[in-house]
């Protein structure tokens, strides 16, 4: 059996001047297979076969900061220790210049790969019209990216990243024993904070 955990909380829309530090932040999180989730979850550890993180920018309301991955109900209780270690060393410690400067030179790197696509040309257009943005934003943001300090980092961590706060879902089954067999995915997930299980009708079960 699996555990499909997300672990994050609201975050930010496109227009807000932290998107663009806090998207270097999720680089550095868990936005690609060189980030820290992967190398954690799946390099060191072996616990699942992919782990990121992700920043979305909502139309309405505001888009959230998530961390997800999946793994086998054995691991859920190693997995959840090192999810919420990198959120915490994200927070505690300053990204070192040579992680800070692969992230920010991917980031860029793919944002000019998308020009090439008609598609994603018109659908950034379309975002400066929606979210009132400046005319010259897309001009400038492979600059602004490459600005963001490792101090500006380790702010957006510490803003957006909230311990006490995250809202943790997992999907699986909570009668599951974990790696030791002496206590079940609810046991390991009731250390997380306030616990609420519900069956796949979506009905209370606590």
């Amino acid at each position: 059996m699996q555990t499909d955990i997300t672990a994050g909380d609201y975050a930010v829309k496109l227009n807000d001047p932290d998107y663009i530090p806090l998207f270097v932040m999720n680089r550095v999180v868990g936005g690609g297979p060189s980030a820290r989730l992967f190398l954690n979850l799946r390099e060191a550890h072996g616990y699942t076969y992919g782990a990121y993180s992700a920043l979305q920018h909502a139309d309405i309301y505001r888009g959230a900061f998530a961390a997800t991955t999946q793994v086998h109900n054995a691991v859920t209780d190693g997995s959840m220790t090192q999810l919420m270690y990198e959120f915490k060393r994200i927070r505690d410690e300053k990204v070192s210049t040579d992680e800070l400067g692969e992230a920010e030179r991917s980031i860029v790197a793919s944002f000019a790969l998308s020009l090439e696509s008609p598609g994603q040309l018109l659908n950034r257009a379309m975002q400066v019209q929606y979210f009132g943005l400046p005319a010259d934003y897309w001009d400038r943001y492979p600059a602004e990216v490459a600005a963001v300090s490792a101090d500006k980092v380790q702010q957006m961590a510490q803003k957006y990243v909230d311990l006490d706060h995250l809202q943790i879902v997992c999907v699986g089954d909570a009668k599951q024993a974990g790696n030791d067999q002496k206590q079940s995915i609810r046991d390991v997930l009731a250390k997380y904070g306030t616990l609420e299980v519900f069956d796949t009708n979506g009905k209370r079960l606590n």
